[in-house]
C-alpha cells in the first residue's frame, strides 16, 4: 500500500490547488434567480478585485448568448468553453 499511496502524493505536490469555491442551485423555471446570481457575482467580484467568477448553467455559456450582439463574431458558445469570467464586476473573454 506505501507505493500506490506515494505516487499518488506525489503527484498531488506537482499541481498546486488553488483556493476556490464552487455552488450549485436549482431553480427550475424561475429565470430570475439565475440573474440574482450571475448580479450577485458582479457585485462580489467588483468588492473583491482578486476574485474571478465563472457560470453556467445547463444551456452552457449563457452568458455568452446573452451577450452575443457585443462580442467578437468569432466567439461561439462551442469555442468558448470556460473562456468566459467575471472578474472586478465585468465580463472577461
Amino acid at each position: 500500500s506505501g507505493l500506490g499511496n506515494q505516487d499518488t502524493e506525489d503527484e498531488a505536490e506537482q499541481v498546486p490547488v488553488l483556493p476556490h469555491l464552487i455552488g450549485r442551485t436549482t431553480f427550475g423555471n424561475n429565470i430570475e434567480d439565475e440573474w440574482f446570481i450571475v448580479w450577485l457575482l458582479l457585485v462580489i467580484t467588483r468588492r473583491f478585485p482578486d476574485i474571478t467568477a465563472h457560470v453556467i448553467d445547463s444551456d452552457g455559456q449563457f452568458l455568452l448568448v446573452e451577450a452575443a450582439e457585443m462580442v467578437p463574431r468569432y466567439l461561439k458558445p462551442e469555442n468558448c468553453i470556460n473562456r468566459l469570467f467575471i472578474r472586478n464586476g465585468t465580463f472577461v473573454v
